[in-house]
């Protein structure tokens, strides 16, 4: 048991914190944030990617990639090895040697997602349900084209954000 004091009747209650699941295609993104931790088992350790998309009508989403690094089974650890390898090529990295994964930070790619189904069925009730909800993940990982130029703002976005494309119509990343 915890002691605290906390007023209910003055606090307001949560808002809805659900949100849509990203379009299933392409999308430009960039590696926002990684970290390493423990995998579940404790018999290796995983590397979690945030990749945030950075035009578009979901600009500003998060979709999140898990790699395995050093797992005991080499068939996870080969389909951990070749995400990466692909992030790495798509970012521009693939001949490095990388030491440290803010080395992906802050480089845009293009990343196609798809929807994988929900996962962790069970019965309630009679009524089917999930443990896990359907979930937008990213399968194929490339650079941005020279040729690529980023959608219209919406008029959600506006026209002032200035995050994939300076009035010269160059990406910040392509400038010198």
């Amino acid at each position: 048991m915890a002691k605290l004091t906390f007023n209910a009747k003055a606090a307001a209650p949560m808002e809805d914190r659900s949100f849509a699941l990203v379009s299933e295609g392409e999308h430009l993104f960039q590696i926002v944030k990684s970290e390493m931790k423990d995998n579940s088992k404790k018999t290796a350790q995983r590397l979690n990617l945030s990749a945030k998309i950075l035009d578009g009508e979901f600009k500003g989403s998060i979709v999140f990639i898990g790699l395995n690094m050093g797992h005991p089974n080499t068939v996870c650890q080969d389909i951990s090895d070749r995400e990466l390898k692909s992030i790495c090529d798509a970012v521009g990295k693939g001949n490095d040697e990388i030491e440290d994964s803010e080395d992906l930070h802050g480089i845009p790619f293009i990343g196609t997602v798809k929807h994988s189904a929900p996962s962790g069925e069970y019965v309630e009730n009679g009524d089917t349900k999930y443990k896990y909800g359907a979930k937008a993940e990213i399968k194929k990982y490339a650079p941005v084209p020279d040729n690529y130029t980023p959608p219209a703002p919406t008029e959600a976005e506006g026209s002032g954000g200035g995050d994939a494309a300076s009035a010269s119509g160059t990406p910040p990343w392509k400038k010198d």
